[in-house]
């Protein structure tokens, strides 16, 4: 899509960064020069993946020369409710004096809030919603441009997905796709409501055992159909001595699942990050399939959580009876 600027093409921001946690949330935190130049603020990495109880903020940054915390949220589709939420609530949790929300595209309504919390709330306290874009010129390798449209100082509205605008045409079709799956698996049972964990191409059910516990069910990438443990508990030491219990039973867990070809495990403990997670991926599957290939991957999504959810859960049982309480870590 080409931009108003003559000459600038506008391209998916998911050519550069496919995942919003594991990629662009990274490269952000490195490239925290490129968003005090947006914003006008002098911005200093404190951590990545901050606890926030059993959540985590992406980044939480300083501003240079003074003690004014930053809480930084991100995301690579449209703003959405929950995404605002979550800037809302790290900025809470960390006392932070800013708040900053960076998407590819903000919507009217969330632009508008934004711009509404700056007038009303007490000095001291400010939000700023920042857009992230892959721009290309001619021939030029594409480069990441970051442009204010939320400040203190006032709301470009030029550069606002207009009143109404609600989901862009890739979100429209995971929800085509998983809005099935998700009605089954309510009906059966498995779990009472699903929510979208990190964007579009994903769902995530809780499990009743723990708030931190979920199985999620993604179509991440181009070619890329897996189903998902995800752990992230109230701390990261928690989080980790529970995957490391998993891991040691590794060899029985997988024998427990006769995988096709094409299909593997994938144990990833993320030491950097506030999560954990233990999945089974194929790389045969993708959101530009024809709608008969997508079914088959979502009957093998239908298939395949169940039984995560039966291996995973007796264990995840007793780990938890035998953990120390929380006070005690």
């Amino acid at each position: 899509m080409t931009t108003p600027e003559d000459g600038i093409e506008l391209l998916d921001v998911r050519s550069k960064w496919e995942h919003e946690a594991l990629n662009f949330t990274p490269w952000l935190a490195r490239n925290l020069g490129l968003l005090s130049e947006a914003t006008g603020l002098k911005l200093e990495l404190v951590q990545e993946e901050a606890a926030v109880g059993p959540f985590s903020c992406d980044i939480l940054a300083r501003v240079t020369g003074s003690e004014v915390m930053v809480a930084i949220e991100n995301q690579l589709e449209w703003s959405d409710h929950s995404h605002f939420g979550q800037m809302l609530s790290y900025t809470a949790g960390h006392k932070a004096g800013i708040g900053i929300w960076v998407a590819p595209h903000f919507r009217y309504e969330h632009a508008a809030t934004l711009h509404w919390l700056n007038q009303w709330t007490r000095d001291g306290l400010s939000f700023y919603g920042v857009r992230i874009e892959l721009v290309a010129v001619g021939d030029s390798e594409p480069e990441p441009r970051l442009r204010t449209v939320v400040s203190p100082d006032g709301w470009d509205r030029d550069i606002t997905q207009p009143p109404g605008a609600y989901q862009s045409p890739r979100s429209q079709q995971f929800q085509v796709f998983f809005q099935p799956l998700i009605d089954q698996l309510v009906w059966e049972g498995f779990a009472n409501r699903a929510i979208q964990m990190f964007d579009s191409a994903d769902r995530a059910f809780p499990s009743n055992l723990n708030p931190g516990i979920w199985y999620i069910v993604s179509l991440e990438g181009n070619y890329n159909a897996s189903t998902t443990l995800h752990i992230r508990t109230e701390n990261m030491e928690r989080t980790k001595r529970i995957f490391d219990e998993l891991h040691r039973d590794k060899d029985e867990i997988e024998a427990s699942i006769t995988l096709a070809p094409g299909q593997e495990w994938r144990w990833n403990r993320h030491p950097s990050y506030s999560f954990s997670s233990v999945n089974v991926g194929r790389n045969d599957a993708s959101i530009y399939d024809p709608p008969e290939k997508l079914a088959k991957a979502r009957a093998w999504m239908l298939e395949m959580l169940p039984k995560l959810k039966e291996i995973f859960d007796p264990r995840l049982a007793e780990i938890f009876s035998n953990l120390p309480d929380r006070g005690s870590g």
